[in-house]
């Protein structure tokens, strides 16, 4: 297993479990150290821009979700702020580049009329915004320099209130969503209302906010036909034909207590909706392999949704749910309902999950949560995660000779290139490597030194830049710390 952690200045050894073979100690022993292997990849350029797409679901249950959505948008941008202050260590502070936008999972559904059809363009101001709103100034998207402290807010309008307007997209959207397609024509096609959103050198992260799986199927499909083999015109139509459990296709028409073992339906196996290899490719590979990055490690992947599981089908009746001419139907049940308010539930997110689970980076937080402060704030997280300094998080084996392998990896139209860099301590020539202490990563206890640890593993390179598109991949002995308090052999916790 690799773990990934993006930074510009040096590169740090972080723990990774299982990565080398050793000996477990047994469990009483009251301090129990084994030495193993660390991998880390970790992106050598400065990175200071994002840019955030949220994909806010404006399907008819959506109101409640949207709302939180919006009540906890400041929780984010508190995390983004924060990061940005200057500190004693870091007196200029870490400001960034944002570009936010919001689209919709209104696509539309082939063959018939279904909600507005927003087209993947992002939404300067929602379809439900109220009076008084005003969107971004100049451009669908809201522009928010830390660094240069600018942005194109309306007057007298701040960064969160802007944000509802634009989120505040509705719930009279197509209940056949398409979730990840629209996020994927935003990124990918030539929209004219989008351009200038995605920058090249930026970091991507994608925030989904639904509460039903995506339903994404290519325009020319039949899904949504009047063939009388897909049943009646409802949203379980796209379960049915979207989704196999049990080793299941099509799923029964009929109501089933429980399954298991759910996944996407592929096309070999006769599923309606879009390979869902599209979508993964698209945020796991590099742009030369047809990427929306040239580096995937410059993707953050975030869901608020509901589970994949349980996933069941019940029965349920009404024009609204069964569709015309039907009086009972056969229906997806929800995988979360909130016991404080039924407004807020949620469908079993399968698909969702298979595409946001495969980024190196990703967060899901639980739509039947009433108050979305910790999944913004996770989110938030993640966006730092990707700008901040790795840091150590177990201890170096050997403090004064660290026994590491340190590689430049190169990616250049796709195809990789490795240069070996040497410890700084042998070696007169640049770029070469040692241990550096970094202020602002947490204390580690070394049991075997009995002191704390706060550095990493830094590249020197003489004041040149590493080339582009390059990884320091890292690989060091550390020590393995299986005691209940970690820190007792340092004088306890810190």
């Amino acid at each position: 297993m690799k773990v990934s952690f993006p930074r510009n200045v040096f590169a740090t050894a972080a723990l990774s479990f299982g990565l080398a073979a050793c000996v477990s100690p047994p469990v009483e022993a009251p301090k129990t150290t084994v030495e193993q292997q660390t991998d880390v990849a970790t992106e050598q350029n400065l990175k200071d821009q994002v840019d955030i797409l949220f994909m806010v679901d404006d399907s008819g249950s959506m109101g409640p979700k949207q709302a939180a959505l919006r009540t906890r948008f400041p929780d984010l941008i508190k995390v983004l702020d924060d990061f940005a202050a200057p500190t004693a260590t870091n007196p200029l502070g870490s400001k960034a580049s944002y570009h936010i936008g919001v689209v919709t999972s209104d696509l539309g559904a082939a063959g018939i009329s279904c909600g507005k059809n927003r087209g993947a363009k992002l939404q300067q101001l929602g379809a439900a915004a109220i009076a008084g709103c005003a969107g971004p100034v100049g451009k669908n998207y809201i522009e928010y320099d830390q660094k240069l402290g600018t942005n194109n807010l309306p007057a007298g309008q701040d960064l969160p209130t802007t944000f509802g307007c634009m989120a505040q997209v509705g719930d009279k959207g197509c209940g056949f969503e398409s979730q990840l397609e629209s996020v994927y024509r935003a990124l990918h096609d030539p929209i004219p209302e989008n351009q200038g959103f995605l920058r090249p050198g930026a970091i991507l992260a994608v925030v989904w906010v639904t509460d039903e799986d995506d339903g994404s199927a290519d325009p020319s499909s039949d899904l949504f036909s009047a063939n009388p083999a897909f049943g009646n015109l409802a949203s379980y139509r796209e379960t049915r034909f979207g989704i196999t459990c049990d080793g299941m296709f099509p799923l029964p028409a009929t109501p089933v207590s429980s399954f298991a073992s759910c996944q996407s339906a592929t096309p070999a196996m006769g599923g309606k909706l879009t390979d869902l290899t599209k979508y993964i490719n698209f945020f796991t590979q590099s742009k030369a392999k047809g990427g929306v990055k040239d580096n995937p490690r410059d993707v953050v992947l975030a869901a608020i949704t509901a589970a994949p599981s349980p996933f069941s089908t019940g029965m349920a009746s009404g024009i609204d749910i069964c569709g015309a001419g039907v009086s009972t139907c056969t229906i997806l049940n929800h995988s979360c309902i909130s016991a404080q308010d039924s407004a807020f539930f949620g469908d079993p997110a399968v698909r969702m999950y298979e595409v946001i689970q495969k980024a190196q980076s990703n967060t899901i937080s639980d739509i039947c949560a009433t108050d979305y402060k910790s999944a913004l704030q996770g989110i938030g997280k993640k966006i730092v995660a990707a700008l901040q300094p790795s840091c150590l998080s177990a201890p170096i084996a050997n403090e004064t000779a660290p026994d590491c392998v340190v590689e430049d990896v190169t990616i250049t139209g796709g195809v990789e290139a490795r240069k070996s860099i040497p410890f700084c301590g042998s070696a007169s020539t640049k770029p070469c490597w040692a241990t550096k202490e970094v202020a602002d990563c947490p204390k580690i206890c070394n049991p075997t030194s009995g002191k704390f640890q706060q550095f990493g593993v830094s590249i020197d390179r003489g004041g040149a830049a590493a080339p582009p598109n390059t990884t320091a991949q890292v690989s060091c002995a550390t020590v393995a710390i299986a005691n209940e308090d970690p820190n007792a052999a340092c004088g306890g916790a810190m």
